[in-house]
């Protein structure tokens, strides 16, 4: 009886690993290849380092994303971590470029200043 047991338990054990590790690890790795599959350019996406982008091109190991307007990255395929929806995003996108008006910022010279400058600066 004590090598049936024996047997058993270990069975047991065989069978709690495979349903509260394994099996959860394939559907994971499969919902994760369902979304790899289907990518495709213009599709908002997360990098596993938390990078937001557009996929602008796709390739079959390499993935250029346009991170701002006009910056484009070129990453791993596998590092895009999932698809972002709309209702996912903290702040709103825009793909149009937005034209600053230069007159009416204004620079802060003293930053841009040498030393001898603030010294001149000081004096007067």
């Amino acid at each position: 009886m004590d090598g049936y047991t024996l047997f058993f338990v270990i069975a047991l054990m065989g069978v709690v690993l495979y349903f509260f590790m394994i099996r959860p690890t394939q559907k994971q790795q499969k919902k994760q290849q369902e979304m790899m599959d289907s990518l495709e350019e213009g599709t908002r996406v997360m990098l596993s380092s938390g990078i937001y982008g557009t996929i602008r091109y796709l390739g079959q190991k390499q993935v250029v994303l346009e991170i701002s307007p006009g910056v484009d990255l070129t990453v791993m395929r596998a590092a895009v971590r999932n698809v972002v929806a709309s209702d996912d995003e903290e702040f709103e996108y825009s793909n149009e470029i937005q034209p600053q008006d230069a007159a009416s910022e204004e620079t802060d010279e003293s930053f841009f200043a040498t030393d001898d400058t603030q010294d001149n600066q000081e004096k007067n």
